[in-house]
């Protein structure tokens, strides 16, 4: 089995320790951010925006190695008024002769999912597989450190039948987990749309009309998550034909638009079949995706074309799983993929994507099916994707 490590900085889930007043404690090699600096620790509004977790895969019987240069941060406090002394990250300063260690620490599996890429983004869990070895300075060589074989399962094709394989472990019943319940503010909804004349209507081989449409914000309203929006176009005599439609990001979330403003708009929906109420919309501005919002009812709503640059499907097997009427619940994560970027993401969880120079947030609201069938239209995986509109000059 490979495992993973933490890798944000090339330290390849290696810590070195130090043995000082009777503990071991770690030694920091570089600060996490400016704030952890002594000339900006008094500084109140001084805060580490927690940076993204970056996962490397190790392949069994893989070798890898990285060089430590001898030296480190030293603890210190800086002298605050108000507020007393805080920590803070003092000179670099060489090691001495000593006791040391070097501990390394690793995952079997990823909350958020795994890549195929060697590096990649990934949520850790909180309690990792470690391992260390003690050695002293000076040192001649290499220090080697191995992990050990982790117990329990990786898939629930290691499981007896009936099982799965939940946080490393195989068990026949639902554990406790995080996953959010899909309603309320926490869930991606699109309105079906009041047209007068705005849009091109057209039938998809899949039974969806589709509504395409290119004008300018005529009004905009928002409130808890919920966008209402009025689009107008103006013929070549004069004339204007309109739309109006609404659509809700997870978590209160919004996309700001002005009155005026040039977009097109691209709305999926199935107004009548197995999948009736499936819906989404996408938002562009001279093609740039502003807004791509799924309900996914019955799995995506809409195709690579209508979302580009972003693909989204389900990866993995299910991670979690709840009981219910129509028995267990399985829960399993989004993949969102643009180019060379991919990111697994877990229901209920969002992450920053940078793709081809622009910055974006990605939001999986929920992916799960019912083993019993009969109970809904299934799967369920609504999700959205906003663009992060740079500040203007």
């Amino acid at each position: 089995w490979p495992v993973y490590v933490r890798d944000e900085d090339g330290q390849l889930g290696a810590q070195l320790m130090q043995y000082d007043r009777g503990a071991w404690r770690e030694m920091a090699e570089s600060a996490g951010c400016s704030c952890q600096e002594c000339s900006q620790a008094c500084i109140a509004s001084c805060n580490c925006t927690p940076a993204p977790t970056w996962a490397r895969r190790i392949a069994p019987g893989e070798s890898v190695e990285r060089t430590w240069n001898g030296e480190y941060r030293s603890p210190d406090r800086a002298s605050c008024f108000p507020g007393g002394a805080v920590d803070c990250l003092g000179d670099r300063v060489p090691a001495q002769p000593g006791s040391y260690r070097l501990k390394l620490c690793w995952a079997s599996t990823l909350s958020a999912g795994t890549s195929d890429a060697q590096r990649f983004r990934a949520e850790f869990p909180q309690t990792l597989n470690c391992a260390t070895r003690d050695f002293s300075l000076p040192a001649e060589g290499a220090v080697e450190v191995q992990t050990i074989e982790p117990p329990g399962c990786r898939t629930s094709g290691d499981c007896a039948a009936g099982e799965l394989c939940l946080d490393g472990g195989c068990s026949a019943t639902c554990l406790p987990n995080d996953v959010p319940a899909l309603g309320g503010e926490w869930s991606v909804e699109v309105g079906s749309p009041d047209d007068a004349g705005f849009f091109d209507i057209s039938s998809a081989d899949t039974g969806a009309t589709v509504y395409r449409g290119a004008g300018r914000v005529a009004a905009v309203r928002y409130s808890a998550g919920t966008t209402n929006l009025t689009v107008v176009r103006t013929d070549a005599s004069g004339i204007d034909y309109s739309a109006s439609f609404y659509y809700v990001l997870p978590g209160k979330r919004a996309f700001p638009l002005s009155v005026g403003e040039s977009i097109e708009v691209e709305l999926v929906e199935y107004a009548a079949g197995g999948r009736k109420g499936a819906r989404a919309v996408v938002l562009r501005q001279s093609g740039q995706l502003l807004v791509m919002a799924d309900s996914g009812l019955g799995g995506r709503v809409l195709d690579d074309a209508a979302s580009s640059p972003f693909s989204v499907s389900a990866t993995g097997e299910p991670f979690a799983c709840s009981v219910g009427d129509c028995g267990r619940r399985l829960y399993s994560r989004l993949s969102f993929s643009a180019g060379a970027v991919s990111q697994a993401l877990s229901p209920g969880k969002a992450a920053a994507l940078e793709v081809a120079g622009q910055s974006y947030e990605a939001a999986a609201v929920a992916n799960y099916a019912d083993e019993v069938r009969g109970c809904g239209v299934m799967p369920v995986m609504p999700h959205a994707v906003i663009w992060s509109r740079p500040a203007a000059p």
